[in-house]
């Protein structure tokens, strides 16, 4: 992918937020009830962000962190709700995070 195909990615992902919200606050300035109720996901989605929260013992930040990750790589892929596979990619980078701080 050349770097004018990324910027127009970027930018396609950031007006379809912009729609989505109104123009109201960035999805990663939301928190809590109101980032859960901004993101659309699947069901498949929503079964495996719960099965992480379960099963990883991730924090309820945690939980809001992947939910926002996911919600930018669904924006990046053109997808309006959250599926499954934004959800396991960002649970993907969340668990580099983890190993990279404990170098």
């Amino acid at each position: 992918m050349t770097t004018d195909q990324m910027k127009t990615m970027v930018l396609h992902a950031a007006d379809r937020r912009l729609k989505r919200q109104d123009g109201r606050a960035n999805h990663a300035d939301l928190e809590g009830a109101s980032l859960r109720k901004a993101i659309v996901m699947t069901k498949e989605a929503e079964s495996m962000l719960q099965l992480a929260f379960d099963s990883l013992g991730i924090s309820l930040r945690a939980h809001d962190r992947i939910l926002k990750l996911a919600r930018t790589i669904a924006d990046l892929d053109g997808h309006e709700r959250v599926d499954s596979p934004h959800i396991a990619e960002a649970i993907g980078y969340r668990s580099l995070d983890r190993k990279l701080q404990a170098l």
